[in-house]
């Protein structure tokens, strides 16, 4: 068929039995998340799910060279270094012509409306698994959300906690499309 997904191969890493590394990935997330909150980190779970994913993704390529069952040391190296990245980008100095940079002339409105037509254009290029798992995750408010993304994990065959971080990937990957689509980011090379 093809490669195996990296997140299942992560899963299997964890633990053969598939609640055992499911409940090692809350752990895992949950220690992340202490650690960059001991830090004084403003986003901490954002980053605990940036940390695993990177690991996700490079593990299929250190897998065999990788000398222990327990990735926390590397996860720590990896979130220490992403909550500092966040800490700089904090604090970039304004460009230099900050004064001569033209001020938007259509308003707010616009804007809004720029936005939602940018919105619709990206999710239009996702396919339409992961678009109707986006839009379902972000349609609730805070009474049934809850409820409804167990129902959204279930319905996937994954955990909460799988689901949360596909969603975080996948919102991650819209906001970049966004963001090109509205010129706050040179267009993604194609290789």
């Amino acid at each position: 068929m093809g490669e195996e997904d990296p997140f299942e191969l992560f899963l299997t890493w964890l633990s053969p039995a598939r609640d055992a590394a499911e409940d090692k990935l809350k752990a895992l997330r949950r220690r992340l998340i202490v650690l960059l909150d001991l830090r004084g980190c403003t986003v901490s779970e954002d980053l605990a799910d940036e940390a695993i994913l990177r690991f996700v993704r490079r593990l299929p390529s250190m897998i065999d060279s990788f000398n222990t069952d327990d990735p926390i040391p590397y996860l720590y190296t990896t979130a220490y270094h992403l909550h500092l990245d966040h800490i700089e980008k904090q604090f970039l100095p304004l460009p230099d012509g900050v004064a001569e940079m033209p001020q938007p002339d259509g308003g707010a409105d616009v804007e809004e409306e720029q936005l939602h037509e940018c919105l619709d254009k990206c999710l239009d290029g996702m396919n339409g698994e992961d678009r109707e798992l986006v839009l379902a995750y972000y349609q609730w408010e805070r009474g049934g959300k809850v409820k409804a993304h167990k129902t959204l994990a279930h319905r996937a065959g994954i955990s909460a906690n799988a689901l949360r971080i596909k969603v975080f990937h996948l919102r991650r990957a819209l906001e970049a499309c966004i963001d090109e689509c509205l010129g706050l980011r040179p267009p993604a090379e194609t290789e």
